[in-house]
């Protein structure tokens, strides 16, 4: 390295240039597996056990905890996705063995295709410690991209690249490279992914098939990080919720990989410290037992008996039930009624209003607790209506009876939303603990 000092006068300080560097990294050949010999369901099936011996037949120096098992199978199940775990709990493990998995897979299908995986790093500074750390795992013959060379250069003679993401954009520009010619790409500190970062200007490319000519097949998308948060500076004053949307549309993934296991939760706790400012909370996917269908058909059929009684109803028949939508056309029809001063169909539109306007909270809260909401809202609207009209006695009985003979169901035989038994019992947890975080 040669640092050459340049004084400026102007601010009486010192410039320090550097040369580039050559890194120098020589991947052993890969050893010969027989990969027909190698049964991948215990990387896809949890009811398949994964034992130390299989560890060893996948030539692996060593067995991965309980913990990164379960993330290497849901990472497969999801495809996209971003695997988040604290430090040091071995992200970029992970990442190489789902790199050895979809090699060894397509060895088993289609060993005449070549196989190629882009691990990008942020820094120039850590390419030669993952290069080594994704050589360890065997049976990959693994290159660093140094500064001196271009992506299209390793292709033909490597099975993983690691490279900055600049690497591949200058490739991906002059068309040198293209996306279909990659089956996997891993994106270390994923939570960069943004502005004009180039892990960003590469899923630009990814999501934008215009700018490229359009690619047939795309790689797969693994995302590492251990921090779910935004680098830009306006997006950090964002809630938790919104930057998981972000980062999670801009690598094109729809779910974060996560240990989710109780029993692993607690390995984990045990293996690996927790930063003390480390508050970030999963949440399981929302599930319904079978009367919460039930009592949603019932609430949906009370909105289409009132709708039928309206003029122009059959406007309403594109939008799903209770979406933004539905609303809207619903508003607009009620203007031109008033326009026109057609009473029973503005009636009609302001039942349906209170009916539909809470419709989305009906997967989120306690039914009974939403319905009896707009119930009570039915009741004001009621004993508010100064003008005697028919039709809002004929909608209001109707609305009683129905929504009544919901709750009277719902009483014998409860719904339960998984979602929210969580959330409650996360925030029971951190209650009695008295720690803070975000929640969403």
């Amino acid at each position: 390295m040669r640092f050459l000092c340049k004084q400026n006068s102007s601010i009486n300080s010192f410039l320090i240039e550097t040369e580039t560097v050559s890194i120098k990294f020589d991947s052993p050949d890969p050893e010969p597996m027989d990969f027909n010999n190698i049964d991948l369901r215990p990387f896809e099936d949890s009811s398949c056990e994964w034992t130390e011996e299989y560890s060893k037949l996948l030539n692996l120096k060593y067995h991965p905890r309980a913990y990164q098992i379960e993330i290497i199978r849901d990472s497969i199940r999801n495809g996209n996705t971003i695997v988040c775990l604290r430090t040091g709990s071995g992200k970029t493990f992970i990442g190489s063995i789902l790199v050895k998995y979809y090699f060894i897979k397509q060895q088993k299908t289609n060993p005449d295709k070549k196989f190629l995986t882009l691990f990008f790093v942020p820094r120039k500074a850590i390419r030669l410690q993952q290069a080594k750390a994704i050589s360890d795992i065997g049976n990959l013959k693994v290159q660093i991209c140094e500064d001196d060379q271009r992506v299209d250069q390793l292709i033909e003679t490597n099975h993983v690249i690691v490279a900055t993401p600049q690497k591949l954009v200058n490739c991906l520009k002059k068309r040198t490279v293209r996306l279909s010619q990659i089956n996997l790409m891993v994106f270390d500190e994923c939570h960069n992914t943004s502005g004009a970062n180039p892990f960003s200007e590469i899923m630009k490319f990814y999501l934008c098939p215009s700018i490229q000519e359009n690619v047939p097949e795309k790689p797969l998308i693994i995302g590492l990080t251990a921090t779910i948060s935004s680098k830009d500076a306006t997006e950090k004053k964002e809630t938790v919720n919104k930057n998981l949307v972000s980062i999670c549309s801009k690598l094109a993934c729809k779910t974060i990989s996560t240990v989710c296991d109780p029993n692993n939760i607690e390995e984990i706790n045990r293996e690996i410290s927790r930063p003390k400012n480390d508050q970030f909370e999963y949440v399981l996917q929302v599930q319904y037992n079978s009367y919460f269908d039930e009592y949603l058909k019932m609430f949906n059929e009370l909105i289409k008996q009132i709708k039928h009684h309206m003029d122009s109803h059959e406007l309403l028949d594109s939008q799903d039930m209770g979406s933004a939508g539905f609303i809207g056309q619903l508003v607009e029809l009620q203007k031109k009624f008033e326009i026109k001063g057609e009473f029973n169909n503005i009636i009609i539109c302001d039942y349906l209003l209170l009916l539909t306007k809470k419709y989305s909270a009906l997967k989120d809260l306690p039914f009974d607790m939403v319905l009896k909401y707009i119930s009570q809202q039915i009741d004001e609207y009621y004993q508010a209506c100064q003008q005697v009209v028919p039709m809002n006695k004929v909608l209001y009985e109707l609305c009683k009876i129905e929504l009544n003979r919901i709750l009277e169901k719902h009483a014998q035989h409860p719904t339960t939303n998984s979602k929210l038994d969580h959330l409650v019992n996360l925030l029971k947890r951190h209650a009695r603990q008295n720690t803070k975080g975000d929640y969403f």
